[in-house]
């Protein structure tokens, strides 16, 4: 789950960086939210693996 939190946020980080080229691109933004709330996801996995151990 580490890992593919980590790739989420390798492709945020790519979107967001194609989105200051072209802020009116709200496809990019959508993209953007929709990765950012799979991180988040994973994120609370995570945590409550942790806290289950």
């Amino acid at each position: 789950m580490a890992k593919q939190r980590i790739e989420i946020r390798k492709k945020r980080m790519k979107l967001s960086e194609e989105l200051e080229s072209n802020w009116d691109n709200k496809e990019l933004q959508d993209r953007i939210i929709e990765l950012e709330e799979e991180s988040q996801k994973l994120k609370k996995k995570i945590e409550d693996l942790q806290a289950n151990f």
